[in-house]
């Protein structure tokens, strides 16, 4: 029924170098099992098209556009012929057989319902970096609001969660994007990527689609992946930025407005605005705010 064992698609966007990395490392460290790269080229202008079209060990699809994240991995998917499909982000490096423990860790667990399995990602450092999260509610969402302030008048830094585990095994509520080894099975039942996101929260909204039709989500000791955050959307600093902001926002009243109820979704709204309001002077400019305040609450269904 499967051509593969495990499906990896990695989404390539200017990053053949990072990429290229990353497909190295994988045939470097995986063994015992049959596996397929498939890498979803959103439209690069850095040359990439050139290095992996003359790749004979990877599956080298260009998607002519930029798709975001989601689509990019939802196209990877349409061709993956394996009983489990990894996604993995660009900018990582495989430590250790990885895709192997990950095999062998879902076989073992075909009985429990397993969504998405990841593991505790590593800087280059060593050092444990954020590798899983907790799902955002409107509880959760109004009190970092207020925890926020708190924190910024006090001038203590946010705490850092998701870079710890307890026991061989963890539920946890969602699995970092960078590293999502997940059933094929669970994905024809339960959906992939939702494509009203372009970039951030699909992976969340995903899981938490999953997890609301009965699945769990695991992060398992063994598999070791640097992942070096961040480097995959490198480019001009300022203009980055504020476009991750606004790309940020955006993929955040959607997934708010996905999945909670109308008075949830407004509660959002309110909380969203106001928290501008304390670093308009100091953080944002008037323009950036006008946008900003367009983004929370515009009516568009996406």
């Amino acid at each position: 029924m499967f051509g593969m064992d495990v499906s990896i698609i990695i989404v390539n966007y200017n990053t053949k170098k990072l990429t290229s990395d990353c497909i190295n490392s994988i045939y470097e460290k995986t063994t015992g099992i049959r596996f397929e790269v498939i890498v979803v080229d959103n439209n690069s202008s850095d040359g990439s098209q050139d290095v992996f079209l003359k790749d004979s060990r990877i599956i080298f699809v260009e998607a002519g556009e930029n798709l975001g994240f989601g689509k990019a991995n939802n196209k990877g998917v349409e061709i993956a012929s394996g009983k489990y499909v990894f996604f993995l982000n660009s900018d990582t490096i495989l430590v250790n057989n990885a895709v192997k423990l990950f095999y062998d860790y879902s076989e073992l667990n075909s009985c429990k319902r397993i969504g998405a399995v990841g593991c505790l990602l590593e800087n280059l450092d060593g050092e444990n970096v954020h590798s899983y999260g907790f799902f955002p509610s409107i509880q959760s969402f109004v009190k970092g609001f207020f925890e926020a302030g708190y924190r910024r008048m006090l001038g203590k830094p946010q705490k850092a969660i998701g870079a710890e585990i307890f026991g061989v095994e963890q539920q946890v509520d969602y699995v970092t994007g960078a590293d999502v080894f997940v059933s094929r099975e669970i994905i024809n039942k339960y959906g992939c990527f939702d494509p009203d996101f372009f970039m951030y929260y699909e992976d969340t909204e995903m899981q938490k689609r999953w997890v609301r039709n009965g699945v769990k989500n695991v992060i398992i000791k063994g598999p070791r992946i640097i992942h070096l955050e961040g480097c995959s959307t490198k480019n001009n600093k300022q203009v980055l930025n504020e476009r991750k902001l606004y790309m940020g926002l955006r993929s955040q009243r959607i997934y708010f407005k996905k999945t909670e109820t109308r008075l949830g979704f407004l509660i959002y709204r309110l909380v969203a605005w106001l928290n501008l309001l304390p670093i308009l002077r100091f953080k944002y400019s008037f323009r950036q705010f006008c946008t900003i305040s367009k983004i929370i609450f515009d009516n568009n269904p996406h």
